[in-house]
């Protein structure tokens, strides 16, 4: 399996375009749906999370089974954990939209997508700009890599 070079563009390109096809279908290209989630009026986002979630933890397994991926824990931080998360789903929760569905939005030509990317593009930029004066406060509450449930 390559990770560079042009086969690795193309089986990305596939993949996302596979991904954002299957978030149309879904109707999770469509903001109302995701916030009609938060509102506990649909819960086509659950499902489809808790599906990936699901098959891509099978998928995980049976490559590290196989030698092909290792684990990489990441250390629990909360500071980062707590804030990431509540400013996360506020913005997801106003705006009807993550970074993926944004895309798959884009794509299906909902214009309010087009704005909440950008919206989250500077959002991005604006943490890496505040980094440095946040960093403290992020890695509050740093349990080291835990792991759960390690044989």
């Amino acid at each position: 399996m390559t990770e560079t070079g042009v086969g690795a563009n193309v089986l990305g390109l596939a993949t996302g375009l596979a991904f954002g096809a299957l978030l149309q279908r879904g109707g999770l290209s469509d903001s109302a749906t995701i916030k009609n989630q938060f509102s506990g009026t649909d819960w086509r986002v659950a499902g489809t999370v808790g599906t990936a979630v699901a098959m891509g933890g099978v998928a995980f397994e049976q490559l590290r089974r196989r030698g092909v991926v290792a684990p990489d824990v990441k250390p629990v931080k909360l500071g980062g954990i707590l804030s990431g998360a509540a400013l996360f789903g506020t913005g997801m929760t106003l705006g009807g939209y993550c970074p993926g569905t944004a895309v798959a939005g884009i794509g299906a030509g909902h214009r309010d997508a087009g704005w909440a990317l950008l919206g989250m593009s500077a959002g991005a930029l604006g943490f890496v700009r505040a980094y440095p004066a946040l960093k403290k406060g992020l890695d509050a509450g740093d349990f080291g890599r835990v792991r759960l449930g390690a044989a």
